[in-house]
Formats: structure tokens, sequence, C-alpha cells
């Protein structure tokens, strides 16, 4: 017999169920991944005497949070008020969780203002949450908003809070903001990693600023910080969105030094920025590293190779 059955009988009984019991029944339903049982359960106790608290309804939203549910999750939070239980930090913290899961992304920046005007003091780790949720669903600009909330309340802000800030500004391709968020880590003295100044480089991969991807790229090297095969190709796509073919070059050499495999991504950048300064030769001398690679050539790779001849009149080579 399942804790559900036995709550059920004892509904149906109409033996006095406590909030004990029925935030067991719920527990175990969110740790058994039974969304649809924890929110039945929620429904025929909403309609009985029992009295809700903040854990059942905690639990139901981290229930439908974990199925990817997160629209669920949203309509059990704004039915609390029937409930007349009022969210805390943590019933907070578990429906911004499950707008992380989904694409709930407009939804948080009103969460937030609802804890504000509630009282609610959120913490680092919701803010965090808040941050990536919008950053996930591509709301980038919700996400600055988000941050600039946290800093207006002085909430503690740490590395995951500046990871997620500045993967919001490279989806946006805000780099202005991705290079301020990394000078205020460096002034806060949290150092770099190379999944932050991976998104940096990638932010600032556009034909005006790929010098300053370039300047990022150069201090990781300075701080010993982990080059890897992002990091690389990061900045090969800036260089061919730049046109800088010889810098895209002496980065496949550096990659080489640095025992970095190159992969597809890598010399379709090459080739794509060979192809842009009309460097028919290079390009076809990519190409072959790629076959000899044993790598696959994918559309771009071959549509390149190929565009790089005939505009260098070499048609009879493509």
């Amino acid at each position: 017999v399942t804790a559900l059955q036995l709550y059920n009988a004892m509904l149906q009984s109409k033996v006095e169920v406590s909030t004990m019991t029925l935030n067991a029944t719920v527990g175990a339903c969110e740790k058994i991944g039974e969304w649809q049982q924890a929110l039945g359960v929620l429904r025929e106790t909403m309609q009985s005497q029992v009295e809700l608290d903040t854990f059942t309804c905690r639990a139901v939203i981290s229930a439908c949070a974990t199925a990817g549910e997160w629209e669920r999750a949203l309509r059990v939070f704004s039915r609390m008020p029937q409930t007349k239980v009022l969210p805390n930090a943590i019933v907070f913290g578990s429906v911004i969780s499950a707008c992380e899961q989904g694409s709930g992304g407009e939804q948080i920046v009103q969460l937030v203002n609802t804890a504000k005007q509630g009282k609610v003091e959120l913490d680092t780790i919701c803010f965090n949450g808040a941050i990536s949720s919008c950053k996930n669903s591509g709301k980038w600009d919700e996400a600055l908003q988000i941050f600039s909330i946290m800093a207006r309340d002085k909430v503690e802000q740490n590395t995951l809070t500046f990871k997620a800030a500045i993967g919001a500004c490279d989806k946006g391709g805000n780099w202005e903001m991705a290079l301020h968020f990394l000078g205020s880590m460096d002034q806060d003295q949290m150092g770099l990693n190379t999944t932050i100044s991976n998104a940096v480089i990638s932010a600032c991969g556009s034909s005006t600023t790929w010098d300053k991807a370039l300047q990022l790229f150069s201090i990781m090297a300075q701080r010993e910080v982990k080059l890897d095969i992002i990091t690389f190709n990061a900045m090969i796509s800036a260089c061919h969105k730049a046109g800088e073919w010889e810098k895209a070059l002496q980065l496949i050499s550096t990659m080489a030094r640095s025992k970095v495999e190159a992969d597809t991504i890598t010399f379709s950048a090459a080739i794509s920025a060979c192809e842009k300064g009309g460097k028919w030769e290079k390009a076809l001398q990519l190409f072959s590293l790629t076959a000899q690679s044993e790598l696959e050539t994918n559309t771009i790779t071959c549509n390149a190779t190929i565009s790089a001849c005939v505009r260098s009149g070499k048609w009879k080579m493509a």
C-alpha cells in the first residue's frame, strides 16, 4: 500500500488528516516524480478542511519542475493566495527553478518583483536561477534587469551570478556589458575561468570588436587560464567575421602547440575566414587538413572552400 493510497483512503473514510500527513504524501509523490499525483492530492486537499502550508505548495511545485512542467508549477504558485499560504524564499526558489527548466523567462522578472512586494528576501541562489532562466529562454534583457535588481538590493553576487549574466550578454550580442561584468569580476578578485572568458570572447566576436576578443584571449594565456576548443573556435569565428584570415591560421597553429584538437567547427570558421580574404590556396590546404584529420566536412566547409576558389578565378580548382 502506497502513501498516496493511504491518504486517499483516509479522505474517503473521513478520517481526520493532519498537515503532517498531507506533506508526507506530497513529499512521497515529489520523490518518485509523480507530479500528476501530487497535483491531484493538492486539488482534493483544497476542497477539504486540511490545512496547507508552504511545504505542501513547494513540494508540488518541485514535483512539477522536476518533470519539466514549469507552466503547471507557475499555476500552483499563482493559486497560493486561494489557500491563504504566503510563499517564502524557498517557494520562490522552486518556482524560479521550474521556469529555468522551460521557457518561462517572461514570468521571472514578475516573480522577483512579487517577492520584493511581499517583502520576501531572495538569496543569491534564487537570483542566479532567475538570471540563468532568462538567459536560457533568450530573454537577455530581462536577465540584465534582474542582475541590476540584485545589485540594487545588495544581494551577494558570486561567480555563478556573473557566469549567467555574461552568458545572457553573449546570447544578446551585448559585448559592452559582457566586458563590464568581466571587469567587475576582476575588481572583486573572483578570477577568470575558461567558461566565463569563452562567453565574453563569443560576445565580442563581431567584426567591430574582434580585437577585444583577442585582448581577452591574450590575458587568458598570460594568466594561464585553460584554453579549450570552445575558446579557439570562438576566437577563429571572430577572426572570420572580421576578415582576419592570417590570425585565424595563427590560432590553428597555436591550437596544435597547445595540444587542443581542432574539430569541424574550427576548420569551417578558418576556411570561411580565408574565403573572405580571397585566399583560395589556404582554404584548400585547410580543407585537405580536415580530410586528413578524418573530420566530417559540412555544408559550410565545402561551400566556403568552393566560394574561395570561384572568387579568386580558380573555378577549375573548385
